[in-house]
């Protein structure tokens, strides 16, 4: 998915939608998801997927950044994010 598709999305959606745990070691329950951030020209998103892999676009004004890769979650507070050489 483009970065503008991301930040489209990301901008329709407003809230997390959390998506059905595909996970059986349940290493990644319960906080898949789309998660996004928008304040005034700012708009920012990160998409944990069931499968393990993250997508995150950051926008304001003429910038804008994108990243992806694997995350994994570590104790009950930590995500943790590695990303796609």
């Amino acid at each position: 998915m483009g970065i503008a598709a991301m930040i489209a999305l990301a901008l329709a959606m407003g809230q997390a939608a959390p998506a059905a745990p595909a996970d059986p070691a349940g290493a990644h329950e319960g906080i898949e998801g789309l998660y996004v951030a928008n304040i005034m020209e700012t708009a920012t998103a990160l998409e944990l997927g069931a499968d393990g892999r993250f997508q995150w676009v950051f926008s304001i004004g003429a910038l804008d950044l994108s990243g992806s890769g694997r995350w994994r979650r570590e104790g009950d507070d930590a995500v943790i994010l590695t990303s796609d050489p």
